[in-house]
């Protein structure tokens, strides 16, 4: 319920964002996006085996909102919240959303290859196969293209592929009884990369 709450709002955003962008010249300077990816999470799917959850995941899903704020002719900023989910089930979270803040460097005006990087947090915890743990800070790369047409339009898609490391504070994979450990204090904790490579398309309006 909560996902699809905070999903209904940012979508919401993103809608009065669009209608509303100022622009600069022939482009705006405020523009949104959405995007949707596959993640592989070695990480994630070891830690699974591990802690004996009868669960396996090998790639993930990845939903992303974000905006790009132009700072230059070649410089963004890009925040994103992205959100993901297993292959198993659409509707099975592994618990957590992601906020990021890159930086954007395009080589020539749109269309144009693009390098973003940037800090990224985990700041939500508890799902439906992992419950219990604690985002810390990671980061994320990637290497992108824009296909933007030389007529400025509002619209363009992005092709992108980078890694991303997300750092969670998960419960030592002790067996079946790790989430009781775990909520009891017991058998203390381990620093887990539930992140890797992704390839990811979007569009910018």
């Amino acid at each position: 319920m909560k996902t699809d709450w905070f999903m209904c709002s940012m979508v919401a955003v993103t809608l009065l964002l669009v209608l509303t962008a100022p622009t600069l010249g022939e482009e705006a300077t405020f523009r949104t996006g959405i995007g949707i990816g596959i993640m592989a999470c070695p990480g994630y799917n070891s830690y699974l085996e591990d802690a004996d959850t009868g669960h396996s995941s090998a790639a993930l899903v990845d939903l992303v909102v974000s905006s790009k704020l132009r700072i230059g002719g070649s410089w963004a900023l890009v925040p994103a919240v992205e959100m993901l989910m297993t292959t198993e089930s659409f509707t099975e979270t592994i618990g957590f959303f992601t906020a990021s803040l890159s930086v954007r460097y395009s080589f020539t005006e749109e269309p144009s290859f693009y390098l973003q990087a940037g800090p990224n947090y985990v700041v939500s915890q508890g799902g439906d196969v992992v419950e219990e743990f604690k985002g810390g800070v990671g980061g994320v790369a990637s290497i992108g293209y824009a296909f933007k047409g030389r007529d400025r339009s509002r619209f363009g898609p992005e092709l992108e592929v980078g890694y991303s490391y997300m750092s969670v504070d998960a419960a030592s994979p002790d067996g079946a009884g790790y989430q009781y450990s775990y909520s009891r204090g017991e058998g203390g904790t381990t620093t887990e990369n539930f992140g890797g490579a992704f390839l990811r398309v979007g569009l910018r309006f």
